[in-house]
């Protein structure tokens, strides 16, 4: 995984925002030839599915791999989907994550994407810990510093021993409860359709259409079909990459 993006960590970890982060680590992934969507409904913000009913999913097919992140998640979520699928797409397998699965592959790319962005001995300065609440503020500071979620820094904790079962119980039903308390309707003043929508689709195949388009090779009706758009608004989806 780590030769394949050619990403270092602490570049990773110099963005400003966990957006700037991600948007870091999905430029990588769709440069080694893998398209990254986000979707987290069924067209519209009143179908939102929760990341209890996924987190993200898999389509390892050899000439068009996709992923797909769903948005509705944490964005401090989104960096460790994306390479938890990666794993998958890595190992072949299509298929739908959730939470804290038993499954031996889901624990294999969860293990994985955790390595990558996160080095186990930088764990220890967590260690010791024993108050839940004082735990919960050092794992955030911890997890805002590395770009990452506290959940997944919670999980790495459980995997190194340094918490036992009962307490990630904890510290995973405290954060779970805070990820279901950001808001889904979008707010006043929201970004502009397309802008928003060029970013659910990603500058991957934002790229492939508007060069199958230009070439001929795709009509403006498939195209429309496959940026979830109608025929007529192909331009302005593509605009920006001129």
């Amino acid at each position: 995984m780590g030769e394949l993006l050619n990403l270092d960590r602490g570049g990773y970890r110099q963005a400003r925002t966990i957006e700037q982060a991600f948007r870091i680590l999905r430029d990588a992934v769709e440069a080694a030839g893998v398209y990254v969507l986000l979707i987290g409904n069924l067209g519209h913000w009143t179908s939102n599915l929760s990341p209890g009913v996924f987190r993200g999913m898999a389509l390892a097919d050899e000439v068009a791999p996709f992923i797909v992140v769903n948005e509705t998640d944490s964005k401090a979520a989104w960096p460790f989907t994306l390479l938890h699928e990666l794993g998958h797409i890595l190992l072949g397998q299509s298929g739908i994550s959730g939470y804290d699965s038993e499954q031996v592959i889901e624990r294999l790319c969860d293990d994985a994407a955790a390595k990558f962005l996160l080095g186990r001995e930088e764990l220890q300065e967590l260690a010791g810990v024993a108050d839940l609440d004082g735990l919960i503020d050092q794992i955030g500071v911890f997890a805002n510093a590395r770009k990452v979620s506290r959940k997944m820094v919670a999980y790495n904790l459980l995997r190194e021993r340094l918490i036992d079962a009962a307490m990630y119980r904890q510290l995973a039903a405290r954060f779970d409860e805070d990820r279901l308390e950001f808001p889904r309707k979008p707010a006043k003043g929201a970004p502009d359709y397309y802008v928003v929508r060029r970013h659910r689709v990603g500058q991957g195949l934002l790229a492939l259409v508007d060069r199958m388009v230009a070439g001929g090779a795709l009509t403006t009706t498939k195209a429309g079909k496959v940026l979830g758009v109608k025929p007529t608004a192909i331009g302005r989806m593509t605009e920006q990459m001129a």
